[in-house]
């Protein structure tokens, strides 16, 4: 019998051990017509080899991208089983070239096992600062461990009530430019903290990277649109193809939505329950189709409008929502009050129906 193996092919990573492509193994017997089939003499290290890959075969497929699931819904237990194989695989076959993934692959089950943990177990915070500091490692890979364990510090940091998470964020978007300069994650990071902030904020952040040499266009141009987003905010709110006057004398609640993520219907539903409010939605679904067949099967909140052509299409870049899911508030006057009403929403919508009914803003 002769056996063709058929190697791994080497997989990108990111910060949740993004695909990983598995082993095929094919077993294919070659029969002698009249002889005794031959046998070969299959060499230790070939056999080691063949051991080798079946190991890492049944590692890679406990892996969160391999089971089709994010990382933050893997069992804590599954996240025991791949730092427990991880572990076994780096001691059987510990000068094999895949070694490198394979301490990754453990350290991130190990800071998924603590991740509520005050403090890191003192092996695992070794691992931690080992990692980092080898610059053997590839670059990307350093940057996905420390932006992990600095998501982790901020998770802990809910249990003792961190005054202001978004200046955690913005702080340790900066300590991963500091880090690894040439990773433009480190900028989409800060950004994308400053799209959850206060406009004056948001507006500095975005001049800031716009000005950046090192940001790539793609990012520069996110942030040009965040600039535009939050310029918008405290003037009258006109966009062509929609009617916005028939909705002045009463606040107007304005959200873009996908069918990616229907959940933001009950959410408005709760913040329009017993107020006297306008509510317009509008789909940033390219497959309008689907959108429109799915608000006819169920009751969502609002006028709908449609654009074929997503975040991108003449009507919705009026908007200039910077995500697919957006909140706007605009007052009784027509005016653009808050382009980030996901937060607080409640609360601000208490404030316009005060200036409505005569309260100062």
């Amino acid at each position: 019998m002769r056996t063709i193996i058929c190697a791994a092919l080497r997989p990108s990573v990111r910060l949740r051990i993004a695909r990983f492509v598995g082993i095929a193994i094919l077993s294919v017997p070659f029969l002698e017509p009249v002889r005794a089939q031959s046998t070969k003499p299959v060499s230790a290290e070939s056999a080691s080899v063949t051991v080798a890959d079946k190991d890492w075969s049944d590692l890679e497929s406990l892996l969160p991208n391999a089971t089709g699931r994010q990382a933050g819904r893997v069992a804590k237990p599954e996240w025991a089983l791949i730092a427990r194989q991880a572990r076994q695989f780096k001691e059987v076959h510990g000068n094999d070239d895949r070694s490198k993934k394979i301490r990754k692959i453990e350290l991130v089950a190990n800071l998924h096992l603590e991740e509520e943990n005050e403090e890191l177990a003192p092996a695992t915070k070794k691992c931690l600062v080992d990692f980092l500091e080898d610059q053997t490692l590839p670059a990307e890979d350093r940057f996905d461990i420390s932006a992990m364990s600095k998501a982790r510090e901020l998770k802990v940091g809910k249990n003792r009530q961190v005054p202001d998470p978004r200046a955690v964020r913005e702080k340790h978007a900066r300590e991963l430019i500091r880090e690894f300069p040439q990773d433009p994650r480190g900028y989409g990071y800060l950004l994308s903290t400053a799209q959850f902030g206060k406009s004056r904020g948001a507006l500095e952040v975005a001049q800031e990277i716009i000005d950046n040499r090192n940001v790539p266009e793609a990012i520069k141009n996110r942030a040009r649109l965040l600039r535009a987003q939050r310029q918008l905010e405290g003037k009258p709110l006109s966009i062509k193809g929609v009617d916005l006057a028939k909705f002045r004398g009463r606040p107007l609640l304005i959200y873009s939505w996908t069918i990616k993520q229907p959940e933001i219907f009950r959410l408005v539903e709760g913040w329009a329950k017993g107020r006297d409010l306008g509510i317009i939605g509008v789909n940033v679904d390219e497959n309008t189709t689907a959108a429109e067949n799915l608000t006819r099967s169920i009751s969502v909140p609002g006028a709908q409008y449609y654009d074929r052509q997503g975040l991108d299409g003449t009507l919705t870049s009026q908007f200039k929502f910077t995500m697919p899911c957006s909140v706007y508030l605009v007052d009784a006057d027509g005016v653009l009050r808050d382009v980030n009403g996901y937060e607080d929403t409640a609360d601000k919508l208490v404030q316009l129906e005060t200036v409505k009914k005569g309260g100062r803003p």
